[in-house]
């Protein structure tokens, strides 16, 4: 069920698979086998790694300086390696709305793991030996350090470590000059940390108004560039940089700050935005665009709905879930209201004798015209419309959409707006679906008695999935007569307001789920005074969709609970519909299809042909790095 499938992610979030540095496209073992002896990595044990760390550079900043003709060197790289220009320092919604921060920027780096609570630089001592350096030599590797930043130098120049004083950029240039140049035997890692864009950025900002970077963070990129260049040049100056199977990674630890506004994902958040280049001469290029937002999908886990009329205990299916309270769903006499979710059913048309009942507060399905009291929203067929909201008595209480629903088994949102009219004697009505207006009648007005239209006790229902509450009334009611268990319909991201959302807001948030994790809070939090995602819970067979607005009551009187019918039928799966608009963060891969900062970690380890341990909790996966195929010449 549902934790089989969040450990499924977990598993393919990091199966990544590291070519072979000895071998032409020759595959590298799992990444997934921890602790795997050293002796199956022999071929690859005696690499090396230049890691080049940009600070505050963002990877915009560096297209643009690279763009400008500025950043030779990156350039020229670029033939031989795997680089995006739209990596992130944080995929997380653990620094909020607000920015990065150069300390967590080095941590996410050098830790590959994003849960370590470090924000701020007074917080950097508290990772101890938890980074990658640390390990490596813990593991019997060498390693060196040659920092402009002292805090990086004291944080991560573990004991054993090659780690010379530089209080500027060209100091640390220079340092890493000296052990690439003059030593036999270098460490297995250099690392070399440059802080020039970072001070041009905090002197002279990051970005102007536009958001293009300023005139001084390019200068800074491009000055860096020639510092890349020249260790570059004595790498490769090397009598034994043949067989010593050098990996350069040159990588930004965030974006800098920006004060120009709202962001809608993490990709758009320039403080997050990083450069990340993998290079090695004998490397396929590849270039790593921006995800499109097109690639977002819709993850659902969710009852399987029906009604069968033979079996009032069903299965194979779950067939209606109640609420423990009799107040939510009111449809309250002059108040505005809001109803929306995403639907599907898997046949069109289920027919006039199984318009089966989507969403309902009544004891009565419609029955020969006469007043039910309460309302209830069902598929409907006749005109051929499918969507139909009923308000107490049928005949003059009916909204129904205007389209009807044109591809089976796929995923829809639905809304119903409620409004009063200028004279406040009449409610509007309007149906949406997919964010678009879609009533069959366009402000459907509806006289107000019609809303407090309840039969003697029905205003003691309570808001019921799937049925009305009276089971009977399906048997026998015009609406759900005869229904038999042949088709079946999903629900999911059920939301009640107590305003009638405009259609600018509906079109905005239709589609978009788990609302309560979009960056820099939902708008309309404070409105939901109901919120059931059905895609949260966690525990197999559980018959509780649960309510996650803020006035959840303590009691969970506001959950639904599945009462008839089988509990543990839930279905899952993954959509792609063009009404479904996930936001980013329910997307566990949006994120990671470019190289992020935690990436790094991994890929020096795995390059290294060192272990990873799972206690480390390093969230990071290795890219595959493709060669050039090597020609012998007669």
């Amino acid at each position: 069920m549902k934790t089989t499938r969040t450990n499924l992610f977990q598993v393919i979030a990091v199966v990544c698979l590291l070519a072979s540095a000895t071998g032409c496209n020759e595959a590298m073992k799992d990444t997934l086998k921890y602790d795997y002896p050293r002796e199956e990595n022999a071929s690859v044990s005696g690499g090396h790694v230049l890691l080049v760390i940009l600070d505050g550079a963002s990877g915009r900043a560096v297209q643009v300086t690279r763009n400008a003709r500025q950043a030779p060197t990156l350039a020229t790289m670029a033939a031989h390696a795997i680089y995006t220009d739209y990596g992130l320092s944080d995929n997380t919604n653990a620094i909020g709305a607000g920015e990065m921060t150069n300390a967590r920027g080095w941590a996410n780096l050098m830790t590959g793991c994003t849960t370590h609570g470090i924000t701020a630089d007074e917080e950097l001592s508290a990772i101890g030996s938890n980074h990658a350096v640390a390990r490596l030599v813990e593991a019997g590797r060498s390693a060196s350090i040659h920092a402009a930043d002292d805090r990086f130098r004291a944080v991560f120049a573990t004991e054993g470590t090659n780690a010379p004083l530089a209080s500027s950029d060209e100091e640390a240039k220079d340092g890493a000059l000296a052990e690439l140049r003059g030593a036999s035997l270098v460490p297995d890692l250099v690392v070399v940390e440059f802080k020039g864009a970072r001070e041009a950025g905090a002197r002279d900002g990051f970005y102007k108004a536009d958001e293009t970077p300023t005139d001084a963070v390019i200068a800074a990129i491009s000055t860096l560039d020639g510092y890349i260049g020249e260790m570059m040049e004595a790498l490769k100056a090397r009598p034994g940089y043949a067989n010593e199977n050098w990996l350069v990674v040159v990588t930004s630890n965030h974006g800098g700050a920006n004060d120009n506004g709202k962001v809608s994902s993490h990709y758009d958040d320039l403080t997050r935005n990083t450069f990340t280049m993998l290079y090695h001469d004998r490397l396929v290029p590849r270039v790593q665009g921006r995800t499109s937002d097109a690639s977002l999908t819709y993850s659902y886990f969710t009852p399987k709905w029906s009604f069968d009329y033979q079996n009032p205990t069903p299965q194979a299916h779950a067939e209606s879930a109640v609420i423990g309270n009799t107040t939510t769903g009111n449809m309250v006499f002059g108040e505005e209201m809001t109803i929306m979710f995403f639907v599907r059913l898997n046949t069109l048309h289920a027919g006039s004798s199984q318009n089966y009942i989507i969403l309902s507060k009544t004891n009565k399905v419609k029955q020969s015209g006469t007043a039910n009291g309460g309302w209830y929203i069902c598929f409907y067929n006749s005109p051929a419309r499918d969507f139909l909201l009923e308000l107490g008595n049928q005949s003059s209480g009916r909204l129904c959409t205007s389209s009807v629903l044109n591809v089976a088994g796929e995923w829809y949102s639905f809304a119903i707006t409620i409004a009063p009219d200028a004279t406040n004697a009449n409610m509007l009505l309007n149906a949406y679906v997919n964010g678009k207006l879609d009533s069959y009648r366009p402000n459907t007005k509806v006289s107000k008695n019609n809303f407090t239209n309840y039969t003697a006790g029905q205003v003691d229902i309570p808001l019921r999935i799937g049925g009305a509450n009276d089971r009977t009334t399906q048997v026998s009611g015009g609406d759900t007569k005869n229904a038999v268990a042949t088709n079946w319909f999903n629900i999911t991201n059920l939301q009640i307001y107590d305003k009638a959302l405009s259609a600018e807001e509906i079109e905005l948030y239709a589609g978009k789920n788990q609302l309560h994790l979009l960056a820099g809070g939902y708008p309309l939090w404070d409105h939901l005074i109901g919120y059931w995602p059905c895609d949260l819970e966690e525990d197999e067979g559980n018959p509780v969709l649960k309510d996650y607005s803020r006035y959840r009551p303590g009691d969970g009187s506001t959950d639904f609970v599945i009462d008839r019918g089988a509990s543990d039928q839930w279905i899952e799966g993954f959509s792609n519909d063009p009404g479904m608009h996930p936001i980013p963060e329910t997307d566990r891969f949006y994120y990671v299809k470019t190289i992020n900062t935690v990436d790094v970690s991994r890929q020096v380890f795995l390059w290294l042909g060192e272990a990873v341990k799972w206690e480390w909790g390093m969230e990071g996966k290795a890219w595959t790095l493709t060669y050039e195929e090597m020609v012998t010449i007669d």
